[in-house]
């Protein structure tokens, strides 16, 4: 397997000295600042920060390797990102080594590789609870049924409609994962919502719609995309900018609504 994340083989001469844990420190605020980037759409910008804390090694380097496969996932790079989730399904973690299992199933699946990606669904949904162990089991039904084995899939649809446990995190191995990557004519949009539920966010897409059209923005229109746990948001977005300011500009014209001015990755 190639690998696509250059492993430095020798430590900053400051995570050398005995404050060791100003070093993980230091890469724990490095890894918020990336997953911040990576949920405000910067996936590029999220990718080369989540590089350098990979390449200082430490305790984020699984987060920081799932964080790089999702952000190369986005950009359509399913090789790339598979290299990063075989590294970050060695976590200690067994909830992030699940999550990542369940990415290198999805990119296999995208492959067309439906045999391989059932094994990695299999082997993920053990750790996964909740709504997203339901899914995880149908995915690896999906992923049977395309290989041909129609009793597998049985098996595993049969699994998919267990009742769930609670869930502990937001751990998913869903259709979010084939989510797209956000689309603009413009670098800027005004958020007004994410959600967990698609009902959600229709809700709130109707909710705007006498005032965006009061307005003269445009409709609001809904989006979806692959949060750091891996999992769907609905994103409600109203319009598209060039500048922050005209964003701004444009929020103000939504009276007391709640938006957020926020970027769009527009980078290939």
């Amino acid at each position: 397997m190639a690998r696509t994340i250059t492993i430095l083989l020798s430590i900053s001469i400051s995570c050398l000295v005995p404050s060791l844990t100003g070093c993980h420190q230091h890469d724990g605020a490095a890894m918020e600042a990336a997953l911040t980037q990576y949920d405000n759409g910067e996936i590029s910008l999220a990718k080369i920060k989540a590089q350098k804390v990979y390449e200082q090694g430490g305790p984020q380097t699984s987060e920081a390797a799932w964080l790089i496969g999702l952000c190369d996932y986005r950009h359509g790079r399913t090789t790339a990102a598979r290299a990063a989730f075989e590294l970050a399904a060695a976590s200690p973690d067994p909830e992030l080594s699940a999550r990542a299992k369940a990415m290198i199933g999805q990119t296999l699946l995208d492959d067309g590789q439906p045999a391989a990606a059932a094994v990695q669904f299999e082997h993920a949904w053990p750790e996964l609870t909740g709504d997203d162990r339901s899914r995880c089991a149908t995915h690896a039904a999906t992923a049977w049924s395309q290989a041909g084995r129609d009793d597998l899939a049985t098996q595993w649809i049969a699994r998919s409609t267990q009742p769930a446990s609670p869930p502990a995190r937001n751990v998913v191995a869903n259709h979010s994962m084939q989510a797209t990557p956000l689309a603009s004519n413009g670098p800027f949009t005004l958020q007004a919502g994410a959600y967990k539920k698609v009902d959600g966010a229709r809700r709130a897409q109707a909710q705007l719609s006498g005032t965006t059209s009061r307005s003269g923005i445009g409709p609001a229109s809904i989006r979806t995309r692959t949060d750091r746990h891996g999992g769907t948001l609905y994103l409600v977005h109203i319009g598209s900018f060039e500048t922050r300011q005209q964003a701004i500009a444009a929020s103000r014209t939504l009276g007391q609504q709640d938006v957020m001015v926020v970027t769009v990755d527009t980078s290939s």
